[in-house]
């Protein structure tokens, strides 16, 4: 596919970053665990106040596709069960926590190696159960995401915009967004045999999709790395040094040229999913 590769954007200096290497934070005395998904989409809660759950364990769930279950981050006691300001200072029913200061998990965490011999609608399936969402905003459950289309959206009848379109571009987000940032440089350096099975399960679910890997100018993507990708047809976008160029939006339009229809468009009405490179691993 032809990539675009022109962004008007802020130039930013080169950023030096040396050796940024992950840790492991250190547990919380008390975690508060919002219920709520995707706008007014909420779980209902399966556990009680003064119950005692394990890392892990099933706190939350719906039937709505569109959200994940929600699981606990910590083992403990629950003390709350009641609305909790979010990050946007709007209400939203929550589970509080207080840490055993064990980190006791429900079960082992084990990969699954046979994870690409499994039929796609299985792993769909897996990726709910797990609740694996979708990192930065929108925070889209992953299951959701690789879903191709059932119905249409109404307001797209309305400006004659295609009413179903399946997903025919895939960019995995390997950029930073914010300057200074380098969070994703050590993720690509130390993970990158996870964000290559990660790849591999994105072109199971959309066999017939292009993947492209956006990556800054900052080397965070080895030869090694590079050299893997092309071996599974990606094909590698390098973006500039320009800010904000790690927003999905800027990104989507300066790979594919594609914008996202406004007001209430989202990537999928444009036949692109965007997948963050450490939501992979």
């Amino acid at each position: 596919m032809g990539l675009k590769t022109s962004f008007s954007g802020v130039s930013l200096p080169p950023q030096q970053v040396s050796n940024p290497a992950i840790e492991h934070a250190p547990l919380p005395k008390r975690v508060v665990l919002p219920l709520g998904q995707n706008g007014n989409r909420i779980c209902t809660p399966v556990v009680e106040v003064g119950e005692h759950v394990k890392t892990g364990q099933l706190i939350g769930e719906s039937d709505d596709f569109l959200v994940a279950p929600v699981h606990s981050s910590l083992s403990g006691t629950i003390t709350d069960i009641r609305p909790w300001s979010d990050q946007s200072g709007n209400e939203m029913l929550s589970v509080i926590i207080e840490s055993d200061g064990n980190d006791d998990w429900e079960e082992e965490l084990r990969r699954d190696e046979s994870f690409l011999e499994k039929e796609r609608g299985q792993i769909l399936r897996d990726l709910k159960a797990a609740s694996v969402v979708e990192i930065g905003p929108p925070s889209m459950p992953l299951h959701a995401k690789f879903a191709q289309p059932e119905r249409p959206k109404e307001f797209l009848f309305l400006v004659g915009i295609p009413l179903a379109k399946p997903v025919d571009t895939v960019i995995v987000n390997g950029i930073d967004t914010e300057p200074g940032m380098a969070a994703k440089v050590a993720v690509l350096k130390e993970n990158s045999s996870e964000i290559l099975a990660g790849i591999k399960l994105v072109q199971k679910l959309l066999d017939s999709a292009q993947v492209v890997f956006a990556a800054g100018s900052n080397g965070a993507l080895t030869p090694p790395l590079t050299s893997e990708l092309a071996g599974l047809g990606v094909t590698v976008f390098q973006g500039k040094d320009k800010y904000p160029i790690g927003l999905n939006p800027i990104l989507i339009k300066s790979v594919t040229g594609r914008e996202i229809p406004l007001p209430d468009g989202n990537e999928q009405d444009i036949g692109v999913a965007v997948v963050d490179a450490v939501t992979l691993v």
